[in-house]
């Protein structure tokens, strides 16, 4: 989270920096023919990559699961968002996420090392603030649609794992935009509930969370 939040810091001051560049028209709420703030729509593509953690609960008197231990790696993803911009200043932004990374698991009672793949499908449905088409700050619910998780065990069988994100957690960070076209996004992404999974037959419930870098192009 202090990694998070000097990346948050960072892309503020980077914004600043960038302001000046703007026309002035940037900082205005623009109005439709009828008198309300203007709507357009704005498409999005975007490449990430994913800064993964997962933790296991103390179990103290549970040699299978202490035995037990988990490294993820840096995963890396695509995706797809479209924004109803509300004048300058709002947008409801729904977006498209795909996510594949790998957990390095560890059993120092059986001595077996594996890699659990991971590949996930998330829907963010995020709230922007936006200040001068350039400074954004985004949050909402996070619903993932799909994460499959398996491993190959000692016999070369494909074993599933378990899922490593519960469906509902919530999304939040901010993005700087230059030329109204490339985007740089830093988010968070944390989640309320523990998952269960299954190595080797030992079952353990875990929580994750994940940072994400990601650069964009808006058409």
């Amino acid at each position: 989270m202090k990694r998070f939040l000097l990346l948050l810091a960072g892309i503020f001051a980077f914004a600043l920096t960038t302001t000046a560049a703007n026309p002035k028209s940037d900082f205005t709420q623009e109005r439709s023919p009828q008198g309300g703030p203007r709507l357009r729509i704005e498409l999005g593509a975007t490449g990430a990559l994913y800064y993964n953690t997962i933790t296991l609960p103390d179990h103290p008197h549970d040699t299978a699961i202490g035995s037990l231990s988990l490294r993820p790696r840096i995963g890396y993803g695509a995706g797809l968002h479209i924004a109803l911009k509300i004048g300058n200043f709002f947008a409801i932004q729904p977006e498209v996420n795909y996510h594949r990374s790998t957990i390095k698991s560890n059993n120092s009672k059986l001595k077996y090392n594996a890699n659990v793949k991971i590949n996930t499908v998330d829907i963010p449905i995020l709230l922007s603030l936006r200040i001068g088409n350039i400074f954004r700050l985004n949050a909402g619910p996070l619903l993932t649609v799909m994460n499959n998780s398996f491993y190959t065990d000692p016999k070369g069988d494909r074993q599933m794992f378990g899922q490593t994100r519960p469906t509902f957690g919530y999304s939040a960070g901010a993005a700087v935009v230059l030329f109204r076209k490339l985007m740089f996004d830093v988010r968070y992404m944390g989640y309320f509930k523990p998952t269960l999974q299954n190595y080797e037959g030992v079952e353990f419930k875990s929580r994750s969370s994940s940072v994400a870098f990601k650069v964009g192009f808006l058409f």
